[in-house]
């Protein structure tokens, strides 16, 4: 993903299974392998309720510190989801933002 913003961006994620169904009760989502000064938030909700429907889980990302709007160049930094259900083996998604930089 590409932000010409440094303020926080709400990524969403509606995970399901190879059918289109939501995930089991209890499956977590978990922010891991941060690289650069972005930061992740709370991932809200971090787990799977109840559910007959899908449900959107949103992941606030922050760009780094040194994010200038306007900037001549770029960085990449990059930072993994990983979902895992209560029975099955936890799957990662690999990530990248790029923001402008001085």
């Amino acid at each position: 993903m590409t932000t010409i913003s440094c303020g926080a961006y709400s990524l969403q994620l509606a995970p399901t299974d190879l059918n289109g169904n939501p995930l089991p009760q209890g499956t977590t989502l978990v922010s891991a392998n941060i690289s650069g000064g972005t930061t992740i938030g709370q991932i809200i909700p971090n787990a799977v309720p109840d559910t007959y429907f899908v449900i959107p889980h949103t992941i606030p990302v922050t760009p780094g510190p040194t994010c200038l709007v306007g900037g001549a160049t770029t960085a990449t930094d990059t930072f993994d989801i990983i979902v895992a259900s209560p029975l099955g083996s936890p799957v990662v998604y690999h990530y990248s933002i790029n923001y402008p930089i001085p």
